[in-house]
């Protein structure tokens, strides 16, 4: 996952405009999708961070962050959680914004 999360990262970095970095946990393959956002329809599928061309084109994480953020979507996925609780930002707001 960590080779990855690495190219996912960089191409969310680079992105000027709407990206989502995502990761399937039944496999914990790592991408990101960029300009053209999908909506993927599987629950093992949730999204580690996105922005959009309006609010935050030109957001950025660190990879650190993005790691961090992963191990705890994980942890909460392995726990139950489903995917819409895990995209809700509130739940990671200290990794996200103070990490």
């Amino acid at each position: 996952m960590i080779k990855s999360l690495e190219v996912a990262h960089k191409e969310f970095n680079e992105t000027i405009g709407s990206a989502v970095v995502y990761v399937d946990f039944s496999n914990n393959d790592v991408w990101c999708d960029a300009h053209e956002i999908k909506d993927y329809h599987d629950e093992t599928v949730v999204a580690l961070v996105g922005k959009n061309d309006f609010h935050s084109p030109k957001l950025k994480y660190s990879l650190s962050t993005l790691k961090e953020l992963a191990i705890a979507k994980k942890k909460m996925y392995d726990q139950g959680y489903d995917r819409l609780e895990l995209e809700d930002d509130y739940h990671f707001a200290e990794i996200l914004y103070y990490g």
